[in-house]
């Protein structure tokens, strides 16, 4: 029995009764207020005899079985410090797949760093918000950042110290202020906590500790910086050199964030690493065009086929505690988060087995169909000095990304300022060597050749100039038209998911109108334009874009001879990315076979660690130390047996990968 108070205790519940709510609550995210009412109702469903209300006791006790469970099995019971010695991120569930030097890797793994590299993934989850109830000093949390909070009051001093620190940075892309919608709707307005800030690791979506804090105004900057260093800092070893960094606006956050880290004075922990910063892969269309090539996990080395989406996969999880989390204190917030986040990560680890199994399936079929996909295509390049070029260009960018990149366009577009421009400085220099008087523009009248088509006759220069015209401006519209898209859609989606309440779907509808009014703008533009161009191509002999074959030469034989211009930019772009594919299989493949290896191993260490535990002496009675024994064995047997599962699921893993197809 647990007692509902340390001092004279009058009520108690079962230890049966408050696991089998610990697991229903983690399973099925019902409220402590719901679990107790069917209680209520199954003792008396008439109300004629109803029990007293023990539901203020039965939640008392409830946080207090949470948090002793988790100090329970982290080993605290075994530390002869107690419960005051427990560090930072402790008690957290760690992720046995992701990188742990002494634990997982070889001794000798800072020579082989490319697979070895740690993968964290960055967010913001509005739903998990808070209302202006209780505080810090009338509510305060057992949990005081020993799992996957930070620890509040060193957070809370450097929002206050920073919080003014640098002014809003005007957004150079798309993408950002359509994230930033959090912001318009004005939760941080009567919420003291308008969502949290999380990071997960990117390959295997597990909360890391010390990764999660609340957020006041949006997602700050400040706010996710010091997350970010937190479990960086204090969960990475010193010695995890190379980590990649995944974050939906990771192309504005990126840039400064040097400077301040170095305003805070926590430098010193991060500049000795090296950081790779990504976009997730379903945020990534909604950028503009220069971040797709920059910012790509498709394209950058050495990243496998991670998508950088899983921290929102968690999300998903998490946010059927909305409800109840908005009414609750503070502390009580953090303990039940904390929970939830270890029992999520638990649950993780113990499907790692048919987890990575399905993964393997996977990346073994499209490894053999991408990499015979890129041979194919190389064998038709004739010219063998382009395809080594272009190999030569792609590596040495791969290693240097400051390098030129093979992905982006070399060859300048048309655009209609451009040949605005190339216009006027022909007419200047027809004017300058022609002897007549020129005839007064403004009294011209303004008929283009595309208007008159069909009724008289009409000089092919002419033509030429709205032709050169048009097109330049068909292909501005439709750029201006690509973004208004992508805005549009995600703007759709952020509101589907995070928008709730009628004043802050007004505001969003609103908003959406406002890129829809653009969209509509763009596409009767378009239309204008294009009439133009239809009614000038027949005339000027243009070929139209349905008419232009170019993938079907890709694959022909000689594809590589001549090319010349835009042809070949395509040529090699196609070429890289193709090779592209291939290689983030082929790295997936190597990257799964290291991180099963990880697991069998992890296991193993932390298996040999509770033993450990066993030995120790806390200098209790001889029945407690019985107890503590029985346990340490307990867990140790625990990990073997998840060790022994995965290894026989992935018996055949081997054998699967041995078979690999060499990627140029």
């Amino acid at each position: 029995m647990l007692p509902a108070t340390s001092v004279d205790p009058k009520t108690a519940a079962t230890f049966r009764l408050l696991e089998t709510f610990h697991l229903i609550s983690a399973q099925s995210k019902i409220s402590g207020y719901e679990f107790y009412t069917a209680l209520a109702r199954r003792t008396d469903n008439t109300g004629v005899n109803p029990p007293k209300n023990r539901y203020p006791a039965f939640m008392r006790m409830m946080r207090e079985w949470r948090h002793l469970k988790m100090l329970k099995r982290s080993g605290c019971g075994h530390d002869p410090g107690g419960v005051a010695a427990t560090l930072p991120g402790s008690c957290a569930v760690l992720c046995p797949a992701c990188p742990h030097p002494g634990k997982n890797l070889p001794a000798d793994w800072a020579d082989v760093p490319k697979d070895k590299r740690l993968f964290l993934s960055i967010d913001a989850n509005f739903w998990l918000k808070r209302k202006k109830v209780s505080s810090d000093q009338v509510n305060p949390g057992l949990n005081h950042g020993y799992a996957y909070f930070v620890e509040e009051k060193a957070y809370k001093e450097h929002l206050r110290t920073y919080d003014k620190a640098f002014p809003d940075e005007i957004s150079t892309c798309n993408n950002h202020d359509a994230l930033k919608l959090a912001s318009m709707k004005g939760a941080h307005q009567s919420t003291a906590a308008s969502g949290v800030g999380t990071v997960d690791c990117a390959r295997h979506d597990m909360k890391r500790p010390c990764s999660v804090g609340d957020l006041q105004k949006g997602e700050q900057y400040v706010n996710m910086d010091y997350i970010f260093w937190s479990t960086v800092c204090q969960h990475s070893p010193f010695e995890m050199i190379d980590i990649v960094a995944s974050y939906d606006i990771a192309c504005q956050w990126s840039k400064n964030i040097w400077t301040r880290f170095k305003h805070y004075g926590m430098s010193s922990n991060l500049l000795n690493r090296s950081f790779t910063f990504v976009i997730p892969k379903f945020h990534l269309p909604a950028h503009q065009e220069s971040c797709h090539v920059a910012y790509s996990f498709n394209l950058l080395p050495w990243v496998a086929r991670t998508d950088g989406e899983g921290v929102e996969r968690g999300h998903a999880a998490h946010n059927l505690y909305a409800s109840s989390m908005k009414e609750m204190g503070p502390g009580s917030r953090r303990d039940v988060l904390d929970d939830a986040f270890g029992d999520s990560n638990w649950r993780k680890v113990s499907n790692l087995a048919s987890t990575f199994l399905a993964k393997v399936k996977m990346a073994v079929q499209e490894r053999c169909e991408h990499v015979c996909a890129f041979h194919d295509f190389n064998a038709v390049m004739t010219t063998e000095s382009s395809a080594e070029g272009w190999k030569d260009m792609v590596e040495a960018w791969e290693n240097d990304l400051a390098s030129p990149n093979p992905f982006i366009v070399t060859r300048p577009t048309v655009t209609l300022a451009g040949v605005r421009l190339q216009l006027a400085e022909e007419e200047a220099a027809n004017l300058t060597a022609s002897r007549e008087t020129p005839f007064p523009a403004q009294e011209m009248p303004l008929l283009l050749p595309s208007a008159i088509q069909g009724t008289m006759a009409c000089s092919p220069a002419l033509m030429e100039v709205e032709w050169r015209l048009c097109y330049a401006l068909a292909n501005d519209i439709l750029n201006d038209l690509r973004q208004h898209l992508r805005l549009r859609s995600h703007m759709y989606i952020y509101k589907d998911r995070f928008v709730r309440g009628q004043r802050q779907n007004t505001r969003a509808r609103t908003t959406i109108q406002i890129v829809e009014d653009k969209v509509n703008v763009d596409a009767t533009r378009y239309r204008t334009t294009f009439s133009a161009l239809v009614a000038l191509a027949q005339s000027l002999n243009k070929e139209s874009e349905g008419r232009r074959t170019l993938a079907w030469i890709w694959m022909a034989p000689g594809a590589g001879e001549g090319s010349v211009g835009d042809t070949q930019d395509s040529l090699r772009i196609e070429w890289c990315k193709a090779r592209a594919r291939a290689h983030r299989w082929t790295e997936e493949c190597q990257l799964l076979e290291e991180e099963m290896r990880r697991v069998l191993e992890f296991q193993e260490w932390i298996a040999s660690w509770w033993l450990d535990q066993a030995e120790r002496n806390v200098g209790r009675s001889p029945e407690h130390e019985e107890g503590s024994v029985a346990y340490a064995y307990r867990q140790a047997e625990i990990r073997r047996a998840i060790s022994s599962i995965c290894e026989r699921a992935w018996k055949d893993v081997p054998e699967w990968l041995e078979v690999e197809d060499e990627v140029d």
